[in-house]
């Protein structure tokens, strides 16, 4: 039991300041609430601890959004399994991917595979930003039907990243977007930390004050 208390009090303390951990995640679409293609993918999709994922497709000349969402399509897009895709048409709507780290977190975009729809070739630009809208990165990405292609992207870690491709975002979708998750040094815990912590240190002292109430008793006894 001590060291299963030990144990408790042990990871509650990694994850206090200083104690920050890196979890690399993955947004498989084909993992989504969505069972069939055209379905709307949930805002929640791809939400943990420490990240919101967010979606939505938007006018390309303006930035004003098209809909608050992006769509789910199963297989089609090149040789990829599902993606994630969004806007009206293929001239001027493009599609958005935002990862907004929670406090005491930052996050860092580090790739993800992209297609085109059946029977077509498309090229279409990719943006990365920062939350402020400064632009991180940007290329033209190729892609042609059967196949799907590649983007190796590895920003800094941020308060959070924006994924944007269009205005082709009708005909691109994305999938298996990677992204790595880290608590800063000296950031608040999560409130689950402390009472994890709190509860192991405190089953840790509740036992040792038991066994020196213990070795007392048989001290008095040896005495006696």
């Amino acid at each position: 039991m001590f060291k299963g208390l030990l144990a408790a009090a042990t990871v509650a303390a990694s994850a206090l300041p200083g104690g920050a951990a890196e979890a690399a995640q993955v947004l498989r679409f084909q993992d989504s609430n969505c069972s069939t293609s055209d379905c709307i993918i949930s805002q929640s999709f791809g939400d943990s601890v420490g990240v919101d994922v967010s979606y939505r497709s938007l006018i390309a000349s303006s930035g004003v959004t098209h809909n608050d969402f992006l769509k789910y399509w199963g297989p089609g897009y090149g040789d990829l399994p599902g993606v994630a895709w969004g806007g009206a048409n293929r001239v001027d709507t493009a599609s958005e991917v935002k990862l907004t780290a929670a406090a005491g977190y930052k996050i860092s975009l580090i790739d993800f595979d992209f297609a085109t729809y059946a029977g077509r070739s498309v090229t279409t630009p990719f943006t990365v930003l920062d939350l402020s809208g400064k632009v991180l990165t940007t290329f033209t990405g190729n892609t042609a039907w059967p196949k799907h292609s590649h983007a190796t992207i590895n920003t800094d870690y941020l308060e959070g990243v924006i994924l944007r491709w269009g205005p082709d975002g009708y005909e691109v979708g994305v999938n298996n977007l990677q992204f790595d998750v880290k608590q800063v040094a000296g950031a608040v815990p999560e409130p689950g930390a402390w009472a994890l912590m709190i509860t192991g240190f405190a089953g840790v002292g509740a036992v040792l004050r038991r066994r020196r109430a213990t070795a007392f008793s048989a001290t008095l006894r040896a005495a006696g």
